[in-house]
Order: structure tokens, then C-alpha cells, then sequence
């Protein structure tokens, strides 16, 4: 999506992009891996904000609806929210220390169609209470944006980010 500064910026999302366009190759953040400093530019973020957000589309997510992130403040977690802003959705934080039974309040209060999640730990929260919560997509997929989970997978190789589906037999995907 390119944005001018001369368009009505009246968006979080219009303004990611805005960003995207104006900044590209500039580094928007780093975050360690292994001990080793990573480095995300505003066109690798857009890239992958826009996979996500593509994929949530392709499985169903439409604009108005609301995706949870159940994860600790990292890079994935900017990704997925961005991902569910561009999509037209509305983003819900929880937080990782929820027990399941705050994690299912806060996925049906907010009416949660897509739950991102950090890791397995927080995956099983989302899976206990599963059965009450009908909005959850429910799928054979699972997404996986680089430890964070939802309905498909998220492969950072040189810099390029793809969504593919994906099928972990232990794990099931969540909308």
C-alpha cells in the first residue's frame, strides 16, 4: 500500500505503511537471537506485516474481526499486530502470565477469531479452554510467525518472510 503525505493518515495501519514507504531499508528494530543482535528494516517488516496479514485473510479473518496475542513483548508480537491492523482487524493484547482461565475471558470478551501465541506454554492455555470459545477458527493448520502461533506458518529465510500452511500433529491451529 503506498501512502502519500499528501493521503488522510488516519490509521495506525496507514501509518505503518506511510513508514514503510519512507523509510525502507532504514532499521526499525533489533532484538537478540542466540546472543546475537538481529536487525529488522522497515521493508522486512512490512514484508512480513503484510504476509500475515494475507494469511489471516486467506483463512477467513475479515475486516472488523479481532485477533489476540498471547505472547511476551517481542518482534513476533509487532508482526502479528501489525498483521491483524493491516487485515482491517482489531488487535487484543494478553498478557503471557494469564491463567487459562483469563486467557478464555479475554479471548471471548474481545470475540477473538485468531489467538497468535508465544510458544507451546501459552498455546495449552489457549487449548484448555478451547471448547468454550466457538468464535476461535479451528483448523488443521497452525501458523507460526517465528514462535508466534495461529493458522499459518512464517519462514524468515534472508530476509524474505513466506505464509505457508502448515500441520503439526501435536498442535492444533486456533480461531
Amino acid at each position: 500500500m503506498k501512502v502519500t503525505p499528501d493521503d488522510d493518515i488516519d490509521t495506525v495501519a496507514k501509518m505503518f505503511w506511510h513508514m514503510v514507504d519512507a523509510h525502507g531499508p532504514r532499521v526499525i528494530l533489533r532484538q537478540k537471537e542466540f546472543g546475537i543482535w538481529q536487525s529488522v528494516t522497515w521493508e522486512q517488516f512490512g514484508r512480513i506485516a503484510r504476509e500475515i496479514g494475507m494469511g489471516l485473510a486467506a483463512f477467513g479473518f475479515a475486516p472488523g474481526d479481532c485477533g489476540s496475542i498471547l505472547s511476551n513483548t517481542k518482534r513476533e508480537w509487532l508482526y502479528a499486530d501489525m498483521g491483524l491492523l493491516g487485515a482491517g482487524g482489531v488487535s487484543n493484547g494478553i498478557y503471557p502470565t494469564d491463567a487459562p482461565e483469563q486467557v478464555a475471558y479475554q479471548l471471548a470478551d474481545s470475540r477473538s477469531t485468531f489467538v497468535f501465541v508465544e510458544d507451546e506454554e501459552q498455546l495449552d492455555k489457549v487449548l484448555e479452554v478451547r471448547a468454550r470459545l466457538p468464535l476461535l477458527f479451528c483448523g488443521d493448520e497452525l501458523v507460526w510467525a517465528a514462535g508466534i502461533g495461529v493458522g499459518c506458518r512464517f519462514q524468515a529465510e534472508q530476509g524474505e518472510a513466506s505464509v505457508q500452511p502448515l500441520w503439526l500433529p501435536s498442535v492444533h491451529a486456533q480461531r
